[in-house]
């Protein structure tokens, strides 16, 4: 059995208790004697000092549960208590990396205005995305706009849909929100090519590159 050097230590971001133990006097760690044990999932991480194990404690990637749930999407809902009892539920998982911030599919593009919603479909000849922006849900709300990529400027532009003659001053609101939305989703399309970090990077990307910069 190990001895407990540190006890109780409360992860960073994810919350859960870690103890870090020393397996010296025991051979499981296959020639490492330190380990963190996330006491939450019972997940052993071992190490090969004392000091790399009291600066990996706190960091959630020390536990695959809560490095997990770490990197859920930043802009979905979730439910602690359900993460806690099964966690596998509870969040929605991030699918890449997008300007620092973890994101699924629906949010590459940022946060999603309350009553806003989008549909990306794919220009098969121009092999770029086709994003229509929509008050209300998606298909049966009132289409603003359609993001496409034009070949000549080589950059998206905004096309206006057709509005109704009339709108009330609720949907005049909307139409405004619908407006400033669609254009946070163009600053991401055109994203300048020789800035530091691509438009959008899965995980495993964003990985190698911040390794290169190293």
């Amino acid at each position: 059995m190990p001895l407990i050097k540190d006890e109780r230590i409360r992860c960073h971001r994810v919350q859960t208790m870690r103890n870090v133990e020393d397996w010296r006097a025991d051979k499981q760690g296959n020639g490492k004697s330190w380990a963190i044990h996330c006491l939450w999932h019972d997940h052993r991480t071992f190490y090969e000092s004392y000091r790399q194990a009291l600066l990996a404690v706190d960091v959630p990637s020390a536990c695959p549960t809560c490095q997990s749930f770490d990197s859920r999407c930043l802009h979905c809902p979730s439910d602690w208590d359900m993460w806690v009892v099964d966690p596998n539920a509870g969040y929605t998982p991030s699918t890449g990396h997008r300007r620092g911030q973890a994101v699924c599919e629906h949010h590459k593009y940022g946060v999603i205005p309350q009553g806003i919603d989008y549909l990306e479909v794919r220009d098969v000849v121009k092999n770029k995305p086709v994003i229509e922006v929509f008050v209300g849900a998606a298909f049966t709300g009132l289409k603003v706009l359609s993001l496409e990529f034009q070949t000549g400027d080589q950059v998206f532009w905004a096309k206006r849909a057709s509005l109704p003659d009339f709108i009330t001053q609720q949907t005049l609101l909307e139409l405004q929100t619908a407006f400033e939305f669609a254009g946070r989703v163009l600053d991401h399309l055109n994203f300048p090519p020789n800035a530091a970090a691509p438009v959008y990077e899965t995980w495993e990307e964003r990985e190698k590159r911040l390794r290169k910069v190293q």
